[in-house]
């Protein structure tokens, strides 16, 4: 069989990582990539399975405690030669006899695991690697944790509970009122995910505002156009009820009702919309909230007769 060429190997990793519904890290796709060179490399580091082993180590004295430690560093820096140190070491107190008679330590029975359907795990994983533009990931503690919950959901089976103490582990900026004024507060992420959606939404919608603006300024118009504080007219959550302003200032119910109309649409600007929509059926001829084509479909004439209305 001929040696495939290096853009036909990258080829099939990529179909191979759709096939399987992977997400596209750098370790699925060197080891989709290996296997189909036929050349597989090393086994990728096991640091779930050894985080969950750490985890059951005793610590009940100064030299578990250190040795246990020098395990964990290895595990996180994915460090073989550290691992088989301190496994080493491991062997060589339990050969060393003791200084007193000590009672056995019977390890704690691990609960039985709830692992999440394989599909959820993976629309999870995809939303929270979606999400980690909106984290502060920049931030040790919250880029770290962000890495173990994406290396979490992606070893599969995924411990339902293991993941929810994840969650509660990772904090995310939300905003309450205290005393008249907007203040932000951090809460566990598996509290806020409707909030981080939300800010989601609001990036792209900041996103699309900017281009029409652009629109306008090329065009020469003199307006622009603004999105209002994610708090302004809330009607569910905590902040639901909360008199706000457009750019964020909590107000009086009385400021609230002087300037309604002036904030939202009201029944005319409704009926005003309404009134654009009008209907036009006359060859050539477009609504008003049209633009006319440059020409017409299949090149034919702008004002050719598509349709007869009889």
């Amino acid at each position: 069989m001929a040696e495939r060429s290096a853009s036909e190997l990258a080829r099939e990793t990529l179909r191979q990582l759709a096939l399987n519904r992977l997400p596209p890290t750098p370790e699925n796709y060197t080891r989709l990539y290996e296997q189909a060179a036929g050349e597989p490399g090393p086994a990728s580091f096991p640091q779930g399975p050894l985080r969950h082993v750490h985890a059951l180590l005793p610590a009940q004295t100064p030299g578990q405690k250190r040795l246990r430690d020098q395990l964990g560093a290895a595990i996180e820096r994915s460090d073989w030669q550290g691992l088989q140190q301190v496994i080493t070491a491991y062997a060589n107190a339990a050969l060393q006899p003791p200084a007193h008679e000590a009672r056995p330590v019977e390890l704690p029975v691990p609960p039985p695991v709830q692992a999440l359907p394989d599909d959820l795990t993976q629309q999870l994983a995809r939303r929270f690697e979606a999400l980690s533009t909106l984290l502060d990931t920049q931030d040790t503690k919250t880029g770290q944790l962000h890495q173990q919950l994406m290396e979490q959901l992606q070893s599969p089976p995924v411990d339902a509970k293991a993941l929810a103490r994840r969650l509660h582990d990772q904090h995310y900026k939300v905003l309450e009122v205290v005393d008249g004024r907007l203040q932000e507060k951090e809460v566990p992420m598996l509290n806020a995910l409707n909030e981080v959606l939300r800010d989601d939404y609001i990036k792209d919608s900041n996103a699309g505002v900017g281009r029409w603006n652009k629109v306008m300024e090329k065009a020469g118009i003199d307006f622009r156009l603004t999105v209002p504080h994610k708090a302004f007219n809330r009607q569910i959550g905590a902040l639901a009820g909360v008199r706000m302003s457009p750019d964020g200032r909590v107000v009086s119910e009385q400021e609230w009702r002087m300037r309604e109309a002036e904030w939202l649409p009201t029944d005319a600007d409704r009926a005003f919309v309404a009134s654009l929509m009008g209907r036009c059926v006359e060859p050539g001829q477009f609504a008003g909230w049209i633009a006319p084509p440059v020409m017409g479909i299949n090149r034919q004439p702008v004002d050719f007769e598509y349709v007869r209305f009889n």
